[in-house]
């Protein structure tokens, strides 16, 4: 929607003041932008890393990624902490905050970022099978 605006805007600049239906359903079926493109990767990222089914329909964590995009946070920054976190917190407790709302918020994503991280961003799912090794055999303890 937001390209559609910025042509209307450009319309409006250059004196143009009338448009055919073709133009509009063209500019309003505009190809997604790019924050749109990179919320998708960073939640189908999340999904493969924990097994969720989030979605970028929910405006909630549309707003929480655009607010991180626009602070200048990076589709890698975002893998990072959805890796550390998950690294941490899968099979654990903790795993029901691997969603959105947790991870993108803006008082905590700065910090999870920041943690310190043993893989240093590399994927963990090997580190994931040694943390359910590791707390089935407390559980069996």
């Amino acid at each position: 929607m937001q390209d559609f605006k910025n042509w209307l805007e450009q319309c409006k600049e250059s004196g143009k003041t009338t448009f055919s239906y073709e133009e509009i359903i063209a500019h309003l079926d505009a190809k997604p932008s790019n924050n749109m493109l990179l919320a998708t990767k960073i939640v189908e990222y999340l999904n493969s890393q924990v097994g969720s089914t989030f979605t970028t329909k929910s405006k909630k964590t549309l707003e929480l990624i655009n607010a991180r995009l626009s602070e200048g946070y990076t589709l890698h920054e975002f893998k990072l902490v959805i890796d550390r976190k998950a690294q941490q917190w899968l099979f654990t407790e903790q795993a029901k905050y691997l969603r959105p709302t947790t991870l993108f918020n803006a008082t905590k994503f700065e910090i999870y970022l920041n943690e310190s991280d043993i893989t240093n961003g590399k994927p963990t799912t090997k580190l994931q099978k040694i943390g359910v090794a590791i707390n089935e055999a407390k559980s069996n303890w």
